[in-house]
């Protein structure tokens, strides 16, 4: 969450659980919504009335959650592969989701109640997790065993590979440093 003290937790078969940690010895659940398919990864919105969830094979999922105690679909966007990781744009108009074997959705979700495909980049691999540039031109994914892949997404509808990076392992996690000139 962008704090206010709550914490929104992606809890797989669960679904989504949003916890209060205002005191810290005493988290408390405020609410939560199991109709998902397997939150993976959670995103609330910068005003925090909307969690965008990566839903395993439920794809994109969209909640408003300004009453909590009444979380309500929006919309959904069913991607082809397994949802395992998204990151909004800064304008939160575009979700990138980190899609498992069917790779990087791009996804317009300016109308949220009806997001759309905007482009999609195939990669080799099992595309697991997902960080963007700060100027949101190259989008660096964790590829499961085909390794790290950096993909030019300057053109959401036509996104393309600008290179890659594989050893004998599983990538499963990418963290940028502050100046970028790093991944771990």
């Amino acid at each position: 969450s962008n704090n206010n003290g709550k914490a929104f937790i992606a809890d797989n078969k669960f679904g989504l659980q949003i916890i209060d940690v205002n005191n810290i010895d005493s988290p408390s659940i405020l609410s939560h919504y199991s109709n998902l398919s397997s939150a993976k990864s959670i995103v609330s919105s910068k005003d925090d009335s909307k969690a965008f969830i990566a839903d395993g094979t439920g794809g994109l999922r969209i909640l408003d959650i300004s009453n909590l105690n009444s979380l309500l679909p929006l919309g959904t966007y069913n991607t082809s592969g397994t949802a395992t990781d998204l990151v909004l744009s800064n304008d939160e108009s575009v979700a990138f989701v980190a899609d498992g074997s069917a790779g990087l959705k791009i996804v317009d979700i300016t109308d949220i109640n009806s997001p759309t495909l905007l482009g999609t980049y195939n990669t080799s691999g099992s595309a697991v997790d997902i960080v963007l540039s700060k100027d949101e031109t190259k989008a660096f994914v964790a590829d499961g065993s085909k390794g790290f892949k950096i993909i030019d997404i300057s053109d959401s509808s036509s996104p393309s590979l600008i290179n890659s990076f594989n050893t004998n392992g599983y990538y499963v996690n990418v963290v940028l440093t502050e100046n970028e000139k790093r991944a771990f």
